[in-house]
């Protein structure tokens, strides 16, 4: 009786490892994946954020939390450096307001293009592109992939 209860035990113990196995080792192919495309519209009293980014379903949610989380600290950082930029401005020169009119704020802009979505590789580049009231402005490529094999 035991070496039975023994024997089930390892037959479910096996199984369980064949399922596990395939759902892990489960080729991700471009029809298993969807695109979102995710507008940008953040505003504050100094600087105006704007584009779009892609959330990625069908992968590891870690890809798309890298992406958001790149595009937040940029997005913070860039209101912050365009409050600090602003006030210093108008600290300096009294004809410029305290607080920027709407069409005078700091621009950030987000985009991306995918460059590669097959059988093995999904990949893109994002690109964020600002002015914080330098003598220019910067922009920030940085590119993802994921492999789906």
């Amino acid at each position: 009786m035991k070496k039975e209860f023994l024997l089930v035990l390892f037959c479910i113990g096996v199984l369980v490892l064949i399922t596990m196995t395939h759902k892990v080792l489960r080729h991700i192919t471009p029809q298993d994946i969807t695109i979102i495309d995710t507008p940008l519209d953040i505003q504050t009293e100094y600087s105006v954020v704007s584009g779009s980014y892609p959330i990625i379903e069908g992968i590891s949610e870690d890809f798309s939390q890298a992406i958001h989380t790149q595009i937040e600290r940029a997005s913070m950082d860039h209101a912050e450096h365009s409050k600090d930029n602003w006030i210093a401005r108008a600290e300096t020169d009294p004809a410029i307001p305290k607080v920027p009119n709407p069409d005078e704020r700091f621009t950030l802009n987000v985009s991306y293009n995918i460059l590669r979505n097959d059988d093995e590789y999904i990949s893109l580049v994002l690109t964020i592109s600002g002015y914080e009231g330098g003598a220019h402005g910067y922009e920030t490529l940085t590119t993802y992939v994921y492999d789906l094999t």
